[in-house]
């Protein structure tokens, strides 16, 4: 996960790195760990930064719209959107969190 989404390295690069390496790593097995890990690891803290999140006095909102590739029921051209919450800055951490429309 850390290459894919901070090192920017898609899964199919990744599974040809590790076979240079002699270690046959099927993307789809890697994509299974990623969908196991945001299911069972971030999806509990997403959901407490987000009870936290209401216990603000005032959030910042704010609607951003993305194109989608791969989206049930919709073309790659249409219009999809991101809704993007923030806390005030004041002496607690700060807190950001994205929901897609599909959420």
């Amino acid at each position: 996960m850390y290459m894919k989404y901070v090192m920017f390295a898609p899964l199919y690069r990744q599974e040809m790195g590790w076979k240079e390496k002699g270690v046959i790593l099927d993307r789809i097995t890697m994509a299974n760990w990623v969908i196991y890990c945001a299911t069972n690891y971030m999806k509990p803290l997403y959901e407490r930064l987000h009870s936290e999140l209401l216990q603000r006095d005032m959030i910042h909102a704010d609607e951003v719209p993305c194109q989608m590739l791969h989206e049930d029921g919709r073309t790659a051209r249409q219009k999809s959107y991101f809704w993007v919450y923030l806390s005030i800055a004041d002496d607690l951490p700060g807190i950001i969190l994205y929901i897609s429309a599909d959420s």
